[in-house]
């Protein structure tokens, strides 16, 4: 794997391509976690020399590894095994490359790059993909949309994206957040994510979740936890603009009759916050006690879950360490 990373992307890219949905074909994890490794060894050493061809090649490699990261997430280890575990976070590990590649060409872009790799998803289309729900003529636009689903399939199917899929995108964002440092780019990854996952959230209520719309319930959460953890690994000065907004929105989930997986998952994203004393001091007094209000009554509620009921309690806890400093 060290080896073919150190070839020239343009000679080897292509073999470990084939060899990869060969691999996939045959349910040889293996050979397939080989060949991811391949792939972010390449990345790493050639991604100054090579960048334009890597951004073309980005969409071949990220529909195999959906096809992989689908076919494994409905098998188990056997026990004392961990392949499909390992083989599972390699498909994330991998394709978090390939973002942190578009996040990096996201600013400074020149003329010669787009013209080049043409077709080619960009980080943005990463996110729209993200915060899908846009509707259909939205997501045909999308680049990463049509290189996941194939041109040809996503016209047919509307390009509706199942949850599977969703939840490929939004745990490889989640793997690149702790690395974010080193692309120096964790302002444009927060002006990116924050404002969509606001947007998204802070008029939910009940009636979007009811019918076949409960499905949403688990596309939400997804959105959520990758706020939450950007929340956790983010500079404080790169989501402080937020911090006010963030709150309200979590106000207006728990506050709305939204289900409750959605409620812990924006609870989760208070507590980071809460527990970060420059962000508290960008809240007002009165919205922290709105928040207060709105946690104790969720917490009261005849059908508050046992994790629910916990979230409130580390939430009050950090309110109240947090009101003692202010």
């Amino acid at each position: 794997s060290e080896l073919c990373g150190k070839m020239n992307p343009k000679y080897s890219f292509g073999v470990l391509i084939d060899l990869l949905r060969t691999s996939v074909a045959s349910g040889n994890h293996a050979v397939s976690r080989a060949c991811m490794y391949a792939c972010c060894c390449s990345f790493e050493l050639h991604k100054d020399s090579e960048r334009v061809f890597f951004q073309g090649m980005g969409n071949a490699l990220s529909r195999e590894l959906l096809v992989l990261y689908k076919a494994v997430s409905s098998q188990r280890d056997s026990p004392g095994s961990n392949e499909v575990k390992k083989t599972q976070l390699g498909c994330l590990d991998c394709f978090g490359a390939v973002v942190i590649q578009k996040l990096e060409q996201e600013e400074g872009r020149d003329d010669d790059v787009g013209a080049s790799a043409e077709g080619a998803f960009t980080f943005k289309d990463v996110m729209g993909v993200l915060f899908s729900g846009d509707g259909a003529a939205a997501a045909a636009r999308n680049g990463l949309a049509r290189a996941l689903l194939g041109a040809g399939d996503a016209a047919a199917a509307g390009l509706d994206l199942d949850l599977a899929t969703h939840s490929f995108i939004a745990n490889a964002v989640i793997s690149i957040v702790p690395r974010l440092k080193v692309t120096k780019k964790e302002a444009v990854f927060a002006d990116h994510l924050i404002p969509r996952a606001l947007k998204r959230m802070v008029f939910r209520g009940t009636s979007e979740y009811s019918g076949t719309g409960a499905a949403l319930a688990s596309f939400d959460e997804n959105v959520l936890q990758v706020l939450f953890i950007s929340m956790y690994h983010l500079p404080v000065d790169s989501v402080a603009d937020f911090a006010s907004d963030i709150l309200q929105m979590v106000i207006s989930v728990v506050t709305r009759g939204v289900p409750g997986q959605v409620q812990v998952a924006a609870m989760r994203t208070a507590a980071c916050l809460l527990s970060k004393d420059s962000l508290v001091a960008r809240c007002e007094g009165a919205l922290l006690l709105e928040l207060e209000r709105a946690v104790l009554q969720a917490a009261g509620e005849d059908h508050c879950g046992a994790e629910m009921k916990s979230i409130c309690a580390a939430v009050l806890q950090a309110m109240g360490s947090a009101n003692g400093k202010r």
